[in-house]
């Protein structure tokens, strides 16, 4: 699967944060493998990005599996025109029948 902020501007300027996790328990970002995490379980996953025209073109990702240490990463945005959040999309890559869970979803705005 993969999750995925974008703003209204022209694909594929418009992705920010984006973030794949594979069959094989793979955390993808840009295309490079950041980290393994367990394929049966809960991990937690954090998101945090400044957003708006002067911020930082950023994020980080923080991915905690269910009793495993928590690792944090700086990454670039994916799109270089992306700058606030008007779509976050969880979608699925698998070619057969699969599941995936989503629980505590939580999007909050920092000043």
């Amino acid at each position: 699967l993969f999750t995925e902020w974008r703003d209204e501007t022209a694909y594929p300027g418009c992705i920010g944060p984006s973030v794949a996790f594979d069959g094989a328990g793979q955390v993808i970002v840009g295309g490079k493998t950041l980290t393994k995490v367990p394929t049966a379980g809960w991990i937690h996953v954090e998101i945090e990005a400044a957003v708006g025209k002067q911020a930082p073109r950023k994020f980080t990702l923080s991915v905690t599996p269910s009793g495993g240490a928590k690792q944090t990463f700086e990454l670039p945005f994916a799109g270089p025109q992306f700058n606030e959040l008007h779509w976050l999309g969880f979608c699925s890559t698998a070619a057969v029948d699969t599941a995936f869970f989503l629980d505590n979803v939580e999007i909050v705005r920092k000043r």
